[in-house]
């Protein structure tokens, strides 16, 4: 999840202040880009949630389930 993290990461670190750029250009204000980040960000929370839920059957899991993986493993 690391990489996948950090990949992101530099993407917007390059397409960011391009596209902010860009949108101050066609628009002449600071103000559309900042709006559009947020709405970027904000879009960008809903898989992020999604990925932090914890799944239904994780409290499911008895000791003994435990012990024969670490067994297998």
């Amino acid at each position: 999840m690391s990489p996948l993290i950090n990949t992101f990461g530099s993407l917007g670190g390059i397409f960011g202040p391009i596209l902010v750029g860009y949108i101050h250009e066609k628009y002449g204000s600071y103000r559309p880009a900042l709006l559009f980040l947020a709405g970027t960000e904000l879009i960008a929370t809903v898989p992020l949630c999604y990925c932090l839920m914890e799944p239904e059957y994780a409290g499911r899991i008895t000791t003994t389930d435990k012990q024969k993986r670490a067994a297998i493993h």
